[in-house]
């Protein structure tokens, strides 16, 4: 091919405005400094197109080694960079999977008995050496993994293919990692190196370790506790999870339930039926509720229970699971109708009714209290009855007495002096019951007060005439000796 002369104005002309000192200092040092040059640089053409190219210039010396003139050559090596950067950024791309994937790689000489890491095996497993012998591999896999890993390798001579997980010990801290190879088989039919890949599975391992951990506590948890524990598809209606508790609460089996996530229903009460219909619609937005109702075994008995949700969302804040707790409340709703029994007898009585906290307190008086003290509930809630009770004659020993009997849990009646809040002294006779918790703790106490002012005054006007008789007695007496 002829060459062409260069018009180097014109190819200054079209280099890339970042890379012009570049060229410039290339140029400058054939024709000033006489020096060599092979560079590297970009064009862009008229279409706006980018190219590279490179520029290698040549000084020819004379006889006397002086610069008689320049030689160069202009190359376009476009299609060289692109392959060339491809390549860099398949590395790139390569490197950072393998990075973040924590993924070696490694390759066994059969014959020497070899083992090589590449770079990235050296960061996981920076303690080991980058090449190690067969058996100082085997030395590093934990004990009870070792054969397994050269039964593994031995199939993988043979078969081409080799897969093993195994643990490796570092430092005495444990790794859990997944290797797998492939043979590379020679002419002969016998495998003379194995290349393949080590990733590192320590994290996922104690994931997985965490998560059986916690789905094995909470199966503990919800298959013990005396409340049923339940998990729905919201949106399907569907049971997803349902603990035993279910089978001795509601009279049937959890795989009747998991079959027809309705079939509870037929055990509600038929008068809650309606108001447990209605409070589902009601709450089907939000997935959250709170409600009492009656179940109907099937031997006729009455069961009370409380069911309550909770919703799950999702990122968007749907619902798209709910869980719940269902629990037997029966015996807190007979006792609370006998609370709500007594407390209206209490309420109707003429007698004055305290209860009071494990600490003496008044939480609830009757309108007989009132009627004898001149104080309503409101006034005297919160309070100790003595702070404003006693008076002059009020018998403040045994007082100490009665909170004492209290806490060993006897119960002790005893006669004392109040003061109303008009001021008027009165004597009431009142029986303490102490209240204990299944500790055998003072829980409260429940005092039962009479009135029996008159009745002291009539002991007085006959204790009075009896004195008076005496003395007229004793006045007989004395005259008729």
């Amino acid at each position: 091919m002829e060459k062409q002369p260069l018009n180097v104005a014109l190819i200054r002309g079209l280099t890339h405005p970042d890379d012009l000192p570049l060229f410039d200092a290339g140029f400058a040092s054939l024709v000033k400094e006489g020096v060599d040059t092979d560079f590297i640089y970009r064009i862009v053409t008229s279409d706006g197109k980018t190219k590279h190219l490179r520029g290698v210039g040549k000084v020819i010396l004379d006889s006397k080694k002086l610069s008689q003139s320049i030689s160069g050559t202009v190359q376009d090596i476009s299609d060289r960079v692109r392959v060339q950067r491809e390549l860099e950024a398949k590395t790139i791309h390569r490197d950072l999977i393998l990075n973040t994937a924590k993924i070696g790689v490694w390759y066994w000489t059969v014959d020497s008995g070899k083992l090589k890491w590449d770079e990235q095996c050296a960061k996981l497993f920076e303690d080991f050496a980058p090449e190690l012998e067969t058996e100082e591999f085997y030395s590093i896999i934990h004990p009870e993994d070792r054969e397994t890993v050269r039964k593994q390798l031995v199939i993988g001579l043979k078969t081409g293919e080799y897969s093993a997980e195994y643990r490796l010990l570092k430092n005495g801290v444990t790794m859990y990692v997944l290797s797998r190879g492939r043979a590379i088989i020679g002419p002969n039919g016998r495998a003379t190196r194995m290349d393949g890949i080590i990733i590192d599975m320590t994290e996922q391992h104690l994931l997985e370790s965490s998560k059986k951990e916690s789905e094995q506590l909470f199966r503990d948890m919800a298959e013990n506790i005396s409340e049923v524990f339940w998990l729905t598809d919201w949106e399907l209606n569907k049971v997803l999870y349902i603990s035993p508790r279910y089978e001795s609460l509601y009279g049937n089996s959890v795989h009747e339930l998991y079959a027809d996530s309705r079939s509870w229903i037929k055990n509600i009460h038929p008068e809650d039926l309606d108001f447990v219909t209605t409070q589902f619609r009601m709450f089907a937005s939000t997935g959250e509720y709170d409600i009492e109702y009656r179940l109907v075994m099937k031997d006729g008995s009455i069961k009370w229970v409380r069911d309550r949700s909770y919703p799950v969302l999702n990122a968007n804040g749907k619902v798209v699971r709910v869980a719940g707790i269902t629990e037997e409340i029966t015996d807190r709703k007979l006792t609370q109708e006998k609370i709500e029994t007594l407390s209206m007898v209490a309420s109707e009585t003429s007698n004055g009714v305290l209860i009071h906290n494990s600490e003496g307190l008044i939480t609830w008086a009757n309108k007989g209290f009132t009627e004898i003290t001149g104080y309503s509930e409101e006034e005297v809630v919160g309070k100790e009855p003595w702070s404003f009770l006693s008076g002059s004659q009020t018998n403040l020993s045994l007082i100490n007495t009665t909170y004492q009997k209290m806490i060993k849990g006897e119960t002790f009646s005893s006669e004392n002096v109040l003061l109303t809040k008009s001021g008027e002294e009165v004597w009431v006779s009142t029986t303490f019951n102490p209240i204990m918790d299944h500790s055998g703790k003072l829980k409260q106490i429940v005092s039962i007060g009479v009135d029996i002012t008159r009745q002291k005054e009539i002991e007085a006007l006959q204790k009075t005439k009896l004195d008076n008789l005496e003395k007229a007695n004793q006045e007989l007496r004395k005259r008729a000796d």
